[in-house]
């Protein structure tokens, strides 16, 4: 009996050692890297925690709860970039930027050859002050990768100043990130898309296979009044599923009032006739809760948008295309609710499109539910039992 009580108290005391150790066979633990004297911010400490987590075969840090302070936030920037980043809890574990810069950065110049990295947990944090000076991302995916893929799973961003997410390879050389997973995930006040995407200028190398899922976008585009949309999508393969998408529709944007004022100032200056009715206009809302997108590379297509609700936006549902080349294609819409929008409900330009169990509520006066643009192929539009001009719309998304 009095050998297992040493035994035990023997294994008591290597469990306690293991467990204050920087790195023990399940993850490196940031609270064991501390800030050097002198390190006003967790910036180094993370750099050094996270090249530790690097030379383990779990490839993992952990983040205790806990208030994180960045000047630049976390960069991932090697040519293989294996790692999982996993906080104690996305309500407690945050990562805090105030004054601005990108909470975790995906980038290699010129493209990763592997990226298999895992952001778990979380919430990354700007100054609500929606400061454009202070610039930075939630989080950034600068460059693609030959092979691997990315999950962010419950994680909240508040605030960014530009992009809630930015998948941003957009360059000559970029190379397409594909297989995202998006879910579980809160994003609120950014200054520009709450999720962006681009995809890159090359037509071989598009973008493919993203989901997102459970994802909410509130109140967006602070700094970026007129071109801003909750969700832009460049993708081939896409899915979105129980979205919620509301804005403010940019009314109380500084960016929104400035338009207004310049453009006051523009009749004063040029005597215009309608000066008193140009200056006394209102701000009007220029987001979009999700574009689908075509550049330069080519259109998005073969996409599922199922259980989405969208309100208070200028354009609920957007399908954009800059000539015939480029029409997006065979894209579903199915369990949708959009209301309170100023102009348009769904905008539809492209072809093998699909609109069906929806409902479209009472926009504003004047604004309308489903518009037809060329090019488009109307013989491939297909709509089934959408609801329009209901006063009380009861779908339900989540």
């Amino acid at each position: 009996m009095k050998s297992l009580f040493y035994f035990m108290l023997c294994l008591t005391s290597i469990l306690s050692v293991e467990a204050r150790e920087p790195c023990n066979k399940n993850n490196c633990n940031i609270a064991f890297f501390p800030r050097a004297l002198g390190e006003a911010t967790d910036d180094l400490r993370f750099e050094r925690a996270i090249a530790a987590a690097r030379e383990q075969l779990h490839k993992t840090l952990y983040i205790p709860n806990g208030t994180y302070t960045f000047h630049k936030g976390i960069v991932l920037n090697k040519k293989v970039e294996v790692l999982k980043i996993l906080g104690e809890s996305t309500e407690n574990t945050i990562l805090s930027l105030p004054l601005g810069g990108t909470g975790i950065n995906i980038l290699h110049s010129g493209g990763h050859d592997e990226v298999q990295v895992s952001i778990l947990r979380l919430s990354i944090i700007h100054n609500k002050e929606h400061n454009p000076s202070h610039g930075g991302h939630g989080i950034r995916v600068g460059n693609g990768w030959q092979k691997g893929s990315l999950l962010i799973d419950r994680v909240s961003i508040l605030h960014s100043p530009f992009y809630g997410i930015g998948i941003q390879n957009s360059g000559a050389t970029a190379l397409p990130a594909n297989d995202i997973t998006i879910r579980n995930v809160k994003i609120e006040g950014t200054g520009s898309d709450g999720i962006d995407t681009k995809r890159p200028s090359r037509e071989d190398m598009p973008n493919q296979r993203i989901v997102m899922e459970n994802v909410e976008v509130k109140d967006f585009g602070w700094n970026d009044a007129l071109s801003s949309a909750a969700i832009d999508m460049s993708y081939e393969d896409f899915s979105l599923r129980r979205v919620l998408i509301s804005s403010k529709a940019c009314l109380e944007t500084k960016a929104a009032k400035a338009r207004v004022d310049k453009e006051c100032e523009d009749a004063k200056r040029t005597n215009s006739p309608n000066v008193v009715k140009i200056c006394a206009q209102r701000p009007v809302a220029c987001v979009v809760g999700v574009r689908v997108h075509s550049r330069e590379g080519g259109a998005s297509k073969n996409g599922q948008i199922d259980g989405i609700g969208i309100r208070g936006t200028r354009i609920g549902i957007f399908f954009h295309a800059k000539d015939q080349k480029d029409l997006n294609e065979n894209v579903s819409i199915q369990n949708f609710l959009i209301e309170g929008h100023q102009a348009v409900a769904v905008y539809v330009r492209g072809k093998n499109h699909t609109l069906q169990n929806g409902c479209i509520g009472f926009g504003e006066s004047g604004s309308r539910d489903i518009v037809y643009s060329k090019p488009v192929e109307p013989l491939t539009i297909r709509q089934e039992n959408v609801l329009i001009k209901q006063s009380k719309c009861k779908l339900v998304i989540h």
